[in-house]
């Protein structure tokens, strides 16, 4: 990137699914839904936002939801 500008902008999303069962134990399935945004200020500095929800279904009927924010800023040199 080059010039005066505000920088760039990132939006991101992501889908993931966990299962907890093994031979041993059985705690259920846990799936996430992620949204967050980038802003790249430069080549090597950039802000991340993201929003996490979370849905775990347990055998026991135990269900409950998860909600996060999460944030950083990372620089690069």
């Amino acid at each position: 990137m080059t010039g005066d500008g505000l920088g760039a902008v990132q939006l991101t999303l992501r889908f993931s699914s966990l299962d907890l069962n093994d031979t041993i134990v059985n705690w259920g399935e846990m799936d996430t839904l992620t949204a967050g945004i980038n802003w790249h200020f430069n080549p090597n500095t950039r802000a991340m936002l993201n929003y996490v929800y979370a849905d775990v279904e347990t055998p026991a009927g135990s269900d409950f939801e998860a909600h996060a924010v999460q944030g950083r800023i990372q620089v690069d040199f």
